[in-house]
């Protein structure tokens, strides 16, 4: 049987050579359409900032709903808020981090897929085959 993970989990990662932990709630299909688009290969390094910064810019209602408890990092020695994870240029590498993170834990992986049951009412192409 799939038991599969959606709840909050914790996440911890390194920013500037500090531990940070927080904890993140997987993507639902609104917030991951927000990130879908900046998933893919970029040619250049300036492609891949501009492609970051822009993705970072769309972050706020990501962040605000799939983020919490952010220990380890401070701005003006609170933790950072989600509009400043989503607008602050020098946090843009942390954001990049979480919402990377986020996507891993949204999406499932090759071995959970290839475990998942036939759609009922679905035919393999064996079962195709053999009826023709």
């Amino acid at each position: 049987m799939a038991d599969l993970l959606i709840g909050w989990q914790a996440y911890e990662t390194e920013f500037l050579g500090d531990k940070v932990t927080m904890d993140l709630l997987p993507l639902k299909n609104d917030t991951y359409r927000i990130v879908s688009p900046y998933m893919k290969k970029y040619e250049s390094n300036e492609e891949i900032t501009a492609a970051c910064l822009e993705m970072q810019g769309k972050t706020l209602p990501i962040i605000e709903r799939h983020v919490r408890n952010i220990k380890g990092v401070t701005v003006n020695g609170e933790p950072p808020t989600p509009e400043m994870l989503s607008q602050e240029v020098n946090l843009a590498m942390l954001t990049q981090d979480i919402v990377q993170e986020l996507v891993v834990r949204s999406l499932l992986t090759k071995g959970e897929v290839k475990n998942l049951p036939e759609p009922s009412g679905q035919q393999t192409k064996a079962e195709d085959t053999q009826q023709a």
